[in-house]
């Protein structure tokens, strides 16, 4: 009885042994893995907040561009340029103003400095790909809807 006793205990102790290695396989497996999918999500992670960095750069100038060409041109006309001074003050050109001051790129390299100081990179660079582009795409299409009306207001007179 002791030798059966024993191979039963031998084949339990392989089968111990060998569950261990295909846990420990696994575990190291998953670690490689997952190690490999983290990096691939802080690359993506990164390749979007520079996506969304350029966006706000290149609609910041192309905006300007178009607004200074529309209210900071000089008209000899007084009627015209009581029509610039009026749309300038408006209500919904100074909230224009205000979104492109706080999405512009400049300002989110300052939200980056920020989040850097309070060590809060990661989750700043996560939220703003969530937020941030939305909020980007969304002013860049008012701004344009704005910028059209003002051209058609101007274009009348």
């Amino acid at each position: 009885m002791s030798r059966s006793s024993d191979n039963e205990s031998e084949e339990a102790d392989l089968i111990i042994l060998n569950l261990d290695d295909e846990q420990k396989q696994q575990s190291t497996n998953g670690i490689n893995s997952n190690t490999f999918e983290t990096k691939t999500r802080i690359i993506i992670a990164l390749s979007l907040f520079s996506v969304q960095y350029a966006l706000a750069g290149m609609f910041w100038n192309r905006e300007v561009e178009a607004y200074e060409d529309l209210l900071d041109s000089y008209i000899n006309q007084s009627r015209r340029q009581g029509l610039q001074m009026t749309i300038l003050h408006s209500p919904l050109t100074i909230l224009m103003f205000y979104l492109w001051r706080y999405l512009s790129a400049i300002n989110v390299q300052d939200y980056l400095i920020f989040a850097i100081l309070f060590d809060r990179t990661w989750e700043f660079i996560q939220k703003i790909n969530k937020i941030g582009c939305l909020c980007l795409l969304i002013t860049v299409f008012v701004t344009e809807l704005h910028i059209d009306q003002i051209r058609s207001i101007l274009h009348l007179f």
